[in-house]
Parts: structure tokens; sequence; C-alpha cells
């Protein structure tokens, strides 16, 4: 098996290791809001070691926003100083540590197991007791847990998918969104109970549950009702 086969599948195994009650990496799972000094809202969604940071500004473009996928852990022992360290190898970051760590992506991990500056951070001050989460990477930042996201920010989530050929939602989150494909797509209360609600083509719903050929989906904040799987692609 070559070297680069098991850096991937410890990758894995890493990612969907069931992680202890107690530790710090455990108190991280979930959802997380903040906000940056423009304004704008930055989510945080956490699950196992992966982490998806996105910004979010209702007004801006539907796909123009900063995404990253992060790979996050701990670890006790660097290569240097605290915050001058020039490499990691990937191999020591775990459930608790030190040092709270972020590669950037793990496009930047080596064949042999190694990432340099500048592709991973080790901010200076950390805290996380479960629902508040605190992070200086130069400015602090603090995060709130939050049960589910946003359905805007959902949206726009899907489109940057789309863009990227990824689905975000399933990866991170365990949802899966559609986009009305229909000229006419009506909302039912149940199946075969019209409402006086249409969708229009490109409109995006979330399906949260599939009975024969109907779909019953989430397509406001607050809205849900029944429509057609053939409506949507």
């Amino acid at each position: 098996m070559s070297m680069k086969k098991s850096l991937v599948i410890f990758l894995v195994c890493f990612s969907e290791y069931t992680y202890g009650q107690n530790s710090q990496l455990s108190l991280m799972q979930g959802n997380w809001q903040g906000s940056n000094m423009e304004g704008e809202t930055i989510f945080k969604l956490v699950k196992g070691n992966k982490c998806l940071e996105f910004t979010f500004a209702p007004k801006a473009d539907e796909v123009d926003f900063t995404l990253f996928e992060l790979i996050i852990g701990f670890q006790n022992h660097i290569t240097s100083s605290s915050y001058d360290s020039l490499y990691l190898k990937f191999n020591s970051l775990g459930e608790n540590g030190l040092y709270y760590t972020e590669i950037l992506s793990k496009i930047y991990i080596g064949e042999d197991g190694v990432v340099v500056k500048p592709n991973f951070l080790i901010p200076s001050y950390y805290e996380c007791d479960g629902n508040i989460l605190s992070i200086n990477g130069g400015k602090l930042f603090e995060f709130e847990k939050i049960e589910k996201v946003p359905f805007e920010a959902l949206k726009k989530l899907y489109l940057k998918g789309k863009l990227n050929k990824r689905d975000y939602l399933k990866d991170y989150l365990n949802l899966k969104a559609l986009s009305i494909n229909s000229r006419k797509c009506l909302v039912h209360s149940d199946p075969g109970k019209p409402l006086k609600i249409r969708l229009d083509r490109g409109d995006i719903v979330v399906i949260l549950e599939e009975n024969g050929k109907w779909l019953k989906v989430k397509y406001k904040e607050s809205s849900i009702g029944w429509i057609k799987e053939e409506d949507v692609k």
C-alpha cells in the first residue's frame, strides 16, 4: 500500500472516529455562528475533524463568498516555538492537546503527512466550553453554538456547492437540497391538498421527507410544505 493511500485511509478513520464526550474536539462538534469586522456572519460547521467555515451576507452575490474546508485538531508538541512552527505532522493532531490547530485544506497534507507554513494556523488563544467558541487568529472571533443553520445560508451553501461540484449540505449537515425545475410548482399542505403558494424555477428547497412521488420540503425559514417529486431536479 502506498504512503499516500495510507494517509488517505488514516484521514478518513480520524474523521469518522467517535470522539470522547470529554475531549476538546468533542466540544467543538456541531454548528457555530459568529461575525467579522465587516458585519458579515461567519459559520463554522464542525463534523469530526473536518470544519467548513464560510461567510454569509444576505445582499452579496449568491456564490461570491469566502469558504474554507479545514482539518482541525489539537497537538502537544510543535517543531519550534508555539506560533513560529515551520511545519507539523498531520498525525500529531488528536482530540486533546495544548495547541488548537487548523490545516487550511487536506490538499496541503503531503504524502509524508507533513504540512508546511502558511498552510496551517495555530491561534494564540482558543477556548470552547460546548456553547461558546473563541479563536484568536490575530483578531478575536467568538462563535455561539446554534441548532440549525438559517435557511438563506443553506441556499447559498447549496449554490456554492453546485459551482464547486461538491455537496456541502450532505457532507457537513446531512441535508439534501434541490432546485425547482418546473415553471409552476404548487406547494401543498399535505399530498394532494394544494395551497395558494407557488415556487418558481430556480428556487431552492431542503428535502425533509420523501413519500412516494411527494417530497416534504422547507422552502423558507419557517415554511414547510409538500411538492411533487417531478418539480425538482
